[in-house]
């Protein structure tokens, strides 16, 4: 039976700058992430998905899909799958854009990722630039969701909570053991919906849900390691960062009452 890890997130579980400041993306990025030295030691295939500048609809969708792509071999216990998530910044959104409108899926593909399920879905966050030329529809995707992020928080984190119970409801419907952490920081607001969904998370295996220290950026940074690009431009943290997290990670779904295949 192979035993895989899979492993999804945004640019911080992508290993972003690792290689260096400005490098977003590469095989090396991801084979010194921390999620593929956790996958290493627990002697499982890497399986990193995470996409630098993803939302979390990208994270639910994109797990969803591949869980749907290998559901028969899972089902026949062929494959033998551990889920490892971290979760990313609620002020991100995905737009899918029709084959006739945008043309060539090589432009969207996730260069080194291990799977892409549709490549004409295209993540934008607070901070994604506003192309001065481009496909149809680019330009005013982006500026509507720039406006729409800035003026709607509230939005986005009740949206992230939805993306966290769908995933985790698929996950244990199917009986596929997993860990959620967060990648950055919890968004944390006080909608009614919530302060109603956060107590349908099963806190079993997202235990630190609500805990900014304990997010893999802010745990690294706390212990001292410093981002790769000195101007801090962008916080993304480098390789030791990520061994320093990846031991961390592996002491702590190793625990016993967790009561994981590792």
């Amino acid at each position: 039976m192979e035993r895989v890890l899979v492993i999804n997130g945004c640019s911080h579980t992508a290993g972003s700058e690792i290689d260096g400041p400005g490098i977003g993306d590469s095989p090396s990025c991801r084979s010194l992430s921390f999620g593929n030295l956790v996958a290493e030691r627990m002697g499982r295939t890497a399986i990193n998905m995470a996409y630098p500048g993803g939302s979390n609809d990208r994270i639910c969708r994109s797990s969803m899909s591949w869980i749907a792509d290998n559901i028969e071999k899972i089902l026949n216990k062929e494959l033998d799958v551990f889920f490892l998530i971290h979760w990313t910044s609620s002020e991100r959104a995905d737009y899918h854009f029709s084959q006739q409108n945008f043309g060539d899926p090589d432009l969207l593909k996730i260069k080194f990722s291990s799977y892409c399920e549709d490549p004409y879905y295209k993540s934008f966050t607070s901070q994604s630039p506003i192309p001065e030329t481009g496909r149809i529809g680019i330009q005013d995707v982006a500026k509507a969701y720039k406006t729409l992020f800035i003026n709607s928080f509230e939005t986005w984190s009740d949206n992230k909570i939805k993306n966290i119970i769908s995933l985790q409801g698929i996950l244990k419907q199917f009986n596929i053991p997993y860990w959620f952490g967060d990648s950055f920081y919890f968004d944390y607001c006080n909608t009614p919906t919530f302060q109603k969904l956060t107590k349908l998370i099963d806190t079993k295996y997202f235990p630190y849900y609500n805990c900014k220290d304990m997010s893999y950026y802010w745990m690294c940074s706390n212990a001292g390691f410093k981002n790769q690009d000195s101007t801090n431009r962008l916080w993304h943290l480098g390789k030791d960062a990520h061994k320093f997290y990846a031991n961390w990670l592996i002491n702590e779904i190793s625990r016993e009452d967790y009561g994981f295949p590792i």
